[in-house]
This record gives structure tokens, C-alpha cells and sequence, in this order.
């Protein structure tokens, strides 16, 4: 059994350990980034081996409860139109510093071809995995235990957000808060892990494939941004809001 003291020992050294290449590399540095998610695992690994949790408990990776595949890929493709427009407006409202977005972009550069692969394994699956299997993973799990639904939505989201700091807060606040309820309406870490996947696969074809993917701001861009959203705010309702776990019969892990 995992208890509060050991989620905190968790979170402590996942912050520290992640953010320790920081110090050795530069920001734009894919050497750092890659060393940076797998300490960031570290901690995880400890638990499981001194405390033995049972792993499905803690990292249901199920097949998604209540939602058909089909359902849950047309979520999934809406929701990612829809972060776009969402990090579009905020970007608009409060720009981040020149030197972030630079920062970011020549991150996600792939460069030569092993820089390439470094970023690409990062984006797409040290990333993603590390951050759901503490975030939507452990600390869901010990707060959907202690505090209840909502507090565990609500504070792995502001966790999550924290442990981003630098910039673009509102918008990873957010996508943290909808991917929460993707793993509380599904039991299951798979959804949250795809969108995960799916939203940074977006940004790195944005950087490193110009012109596969409309600009923003442009009339194509609008044209699949704005549908996207309509049909995402309509599923969004019916997941969430009109069909609760409890009508459905989907029992949280």
C-alpha cells in the first residue's frame, strides 16, 4: 500500500532528478531531455520495489471502459484541434518569452539522424510514459483512494503543471485537467497516454515538417480547428457530463 509519505518522497525525487540534467546541459540539448525523463522514472522504480503496489492498480493500461476504439480515436483527433486552438488564443493573450519559444523550437529539432531518433524516442515514448505513470499513474491513484475524484483530477493537473515550469502554464494546466478525466472516465492510462502521444507527435511534425501541417492562423487551419472543436465540446458533454462512469458501469481503478 502506498502511503502519503511515499507519494511525496516520489514527487520530491521525480523533481529533482528530473530537472538535475538542467544544470549539465543546455536547454536545447536532446542529451539532457533524454537523461531528464528517465531519471524522472527513477523514483517509480524504487516504489515498486520497496513497497511491491500491485501494478494493475496503480497502471491499469486496460482496454479503454465505456468507449468503442472508434469512439475514443475521433475524441482523441477533436481534442487534439482542439489544444491547437486553445494553445493558438492563449499563445495570442500571453505570449512566452522569445527566448522560450526558441528554446523550444530548436528542442524539437531533429537535426542529423541520431539527434533525430533521441527527440523522437523522447517526445514519443519516454516522455509521455514517464509523466502518465507518475501523474495519472501513482499520484491519481493514491489521491482517487484518499481524497476522492475530484481532488485526484484536480491536483495531479496543478502537479502536473508544476513540474512544468518555464512557460505555456495555462495551457499544460489544462491539457493535464483533460487528461485526468480521460483516466478517471476510462479507468484506464491508455487514453491519456495516446493523447499525450498524439498532442507531442502534433508539435513535432509542426517544427520538423513545415507545410505537412497547415500554418496557424491560416484559412485551412481555421477550417479544421473550429469544426474540431464544435465536434470535441459535443463529446467532451456527452463523456463527461451527460454519461457519468456510474451510468455507464465503468468502475475506477
Amino acid at each position: 500500500m502506498i502511503r502519503g509519505y511515499d507519494l511525496l518522497l516520489v514527487l520530491l525525487g521525480a523533481f529533482l532528478l528530473g530537472s538535475l540534467p538542467a544544470y549539465y546541459f543546455s536547454a536545447t540539448e536532446v542529451s539532457g531531455w533524454i537523461l531528464g525523463s528517465l531519471l524522472l522514472m527513477a523514483p517509480l522504480a524504487i516504489l515498486q520495489w520497496l513497497r511491491r503496489p500491485a501494478w494493475r492498480s496503480l497502471y491499469p493500461f486496460t482496454v479503454p471502459g465505456g468507449l468503442t476504439w472508434p469512439q475514443l480515436l475521433v475524441f482523441l483527433f477533436s481534442a487534439l484541434l482542439a489544444l491547437d486552438l486553445m494553445d493558438f488564443l492563449l499563445t495570442q493573450l500571453m505570449p512566452p518569452s522569445p527566448q522560450l519559444a526558441a528554446n523550444l523550437q530548436e528542442l524539437l529539432q531533429f537535426g542529423n539522424p541520431l539527434r533525430g531518433l533521441g527527440v523522437t524516442l523522447t517526445v514519443l515514448l519516454l516522455g509521455p510514459l514517464g509523466e502518465e505513470l507518475l501523474f495519472r499513474g501513482v499520484v491519481y491513484h493514491y489521491l482517487r483512494a484518499t481524497r476522492g475524484v475530484t481532488e485526484a483530477v484536480l491536483l495531479s493537473s496543478l502537479l502536473f503543471a508544476f513540474f512544468h515550469p518555464g512557460g505555456y502554464t495555462l495551457q499544460i494546466l489544462l491539457f493535464g485537467f483533460l487528461l485526468a478525466l480521460l483516466r478517471w472516465r476510462t479507468a484506464s492510462l491508455l487514453p491519456p497516454l495516446l493523447l499525450h502521444l498524439f498532442n507531442n507527435s502534433w508539435s513535432l511534425l509542426d517544427v520538423n515538417s513545415p507545410g505537412l501541417l497547415p500554418g496557424r492562423g491560416e484559412p485551412l487551419w481555421w477550417l479544421l480547428v473550429v469544426p474540431g472543436t464544435l465536434l470535441f465540446s459535443w463529446l467532451f458533454y456527452r463523456l463527461f457530463v451527460h454519461e457519468t462512469p456510474d451510468k455507464s458501469g465503468i468502475a475506477d481503478a
